[in-house]
């Protein structure tokens, strides 16, 4: 899917978008909402540039945790022999999860519970 960076106009705030954020979530797609620094008369482009930049950011910081919590419960599965459960999580997060762990043979995954609640399972392969 796809991710969508929620830019608001002139005076207003990231709030703008919370009828449209969930919509986008729940269809699959990474939503970044970023409240650009208005009540700051010095800002300027360059300083609205940096604020989109670091929300894109914590995409890619977000996405190596979670590929390091996959591999971290891949590892307790299987010293284990126990399924591990992770925090709910959104769908774009979940697929960041079972991606992450698709080629290991030594565990599944599986997505449990009902949105907006739904968390992923981390299975050791052999029982």
């Amino acid at each position: 899917m796809a991710t969508y960076v929620l830019i608001h106009g002139a005076g207003s705030d990231s709030w703008y978008w919370h009828l449209v954020a969930p919509r986008l979530r729940s269809l699959g797609h990474d939503v970044v909402a970023v409240d650009l620094p208005c009540e700051d008369d010095t800002a300027g482009l360059h300083e609205y540039a940096d604020v989109v930049v670091d929300a894109v950011g914590y995409r890619a910081r977000r996405t190596a945790l979670l590929e390091k919590l996959a591999a971290t419960s891949a590892e307790r599965a299987t010293r284990l022999h126990d399924r591990v459960v992770l925090e709910p999580m959104t769908a774009v997060e979940r697929k960041i999860v079972h991606e992450a762990l698709k080629d290991d043979p030594a565990v599944l995954t599986a997505s449990e519970g009902t949105e907006p609640n739904r968390y992923v399972v981390v299975l050791p392969a052999d029982g």
